[in-house]
């Protein structure tokens, strides 16, 4: 179809493979200067805002996900994996944003992540997961409503991390 959104979908997980197969492998690759060993830690805080920017956006579209930080070997056990709660997703998505914000410096850099989008990623998946549909307003289970996290406290989180940007700290 011609729906607007088809790029949130499932399809998504391809990202998260690459990613997950760079991260697993890039400390593997020789360095001969600091420069090149700090692009390197640049491209893997890079990488984890990639994972957390597309997790965050399977996320907003099915609540809690199946959670894969490494790369698949042939023959696994696929049916042992299931879909996290809403709390593990956003719990996951919230060490690769602070793992990308580590990483990343201001200094902008066409079509290059920075310490604020990082930053601004997070504050936003912390905004909308302060909604009443995630906290048992719409269903209280726990792949769509949050257990352990209240409104209030994701919002304080939220203005924090926002306020955080707006200083530029």
């Amino acid at each position: 179809g011609n729906w607007r959104f088809n790029w949130i979908s499932w399809s998504l997980y391809s990202n998260i493979k690459n990613v997950n197969v760079f991260l697993a492998n890039v400390d593997l690759v020789p360095t001969e200067t600091a420069g090149e060993a700090a692009s390197i830690e640049t491209m893997k805080a890079e990488a984890y805002f990639i994972r957390a920017f597309d997790y965050h956006n399977l996320m907003r579209s099915y609540g809690g996900v199946v959670l894969v930080d490494q790369p698949f070997e042939l023959g696994e056990d696929f049916l042992s994996i299931n879909r996290s709660s809403l709390d593990a997703t956003l719990d996951f998505i919230l060490a690769d944003c602070d793992k990308a914000i580590a990483g990343l410096s201001n200094d902008m850099d066409q079509g290059r992540a920075t310490k604020g989008a990082a930053a601004a990623l997070k504050s936003r998946i912390l905004s909308w997961s302060t909604g009443e549909l995630m906290h048992g307003a719409y269903s209280s289970d726990e792949l769509v409503s949050f257990k352990s996290k209240s409104r209030a406290s994701l919002l304080a989180d939220a203005k924090t991390i926002a306020k955080a940007i707006m200083d530029g700290t």
